[in-house]
């Protein structure tokens, strides 16, 4: 009996399986700790076959953090067409993040420095998504949520840099938890460019 080669849908298929578990396993475990033989034996799967899929560990870090960001930007999808408003959306997506985040072990994020080119790509890839994000915030004034007077330019990296030293905070130092960390920090920074409107939707949502 013949043996056919695997068609194109069924390798992509296998791809996904793989980068999704992947994904998972590596935000558990950390990077370092995983080897190319755990993946396969967790997928049930030949070295071979992972091997035909990803040329090695850093390729696969690669699929697996670009596999994270469709999911992430199909949640925030979701989420904009199912609320009423993009604060709505955007704070709705903050409280996801932060339990993602807090489930994600520090030794992903301190792996993540040792593979520069990975590092390099995934600060790339969210440099090129800012100025989306800042349009989407930009928006929200006509929504009436947002005051016009703010510079969202500035408004938005200020942001990303509080989340990111909030990560670090709460991961290296131990002190707070991130939850806390973030409330006190981009929401309270969020907080002062809402209009007396965006401040009761605010209220209404962070507070469930």
């Amino acid at each position: 009996m013949a043996l056919h080669a695997p068609t194109e849908e069924s390798r992509q298929f296998m791809r996904r399986r793989v980068t999704e578990h992947t994904a998972k396993t590596f935000r558990k475990h950390g990077i370092k700790s995983v080897r190319m033989d755990d993946i396969a034996r967790d997928l049930q799967i030949s070295k071979r076959t992972l091997y035909q899929l990803f040329r090695d560990k850093e390729e696969l870090l690669k699929a697996s953090l670009e596999d994270e960001k469709q999911k992430q930007d199909a949640a925030f999808r979701a989420l904009l067409s199912g609320t009423n408003n993009r604060l709505e959306a955007i704070l709705l997506f903050f409280k996801h993040r932060m339990l993602e985040i807090e489930a994600t072990s520090p030794r992903f994020f301190i792996d993540l420095a040792c593979y520069p080119q990975v590092l390099e790509r995934f600060l790339h890839e969210r440099e090129a998504i800012a100025e989306q994000a800042i349009n989407f915030l930009k928006q929200g004034i006509g929504e009436g949520l947002f005051r016009a007077d703010i510079n969202f330019d500035i408004v938005y990296r200020i942001i990303a840099q509080m989340s990111d030293n909030s990560i670090g905070e709460a991961y290296f130092q131990e002190r707070t938890p991130f939850a806390e960390l973030y409330a006190n920090t981009v929401i309270v920074y969020l907080r002062g460019c809402l209009t007396k409107e965006g401040m009761r939707v605010m209220e209404e949502i962070w507070g469930r």
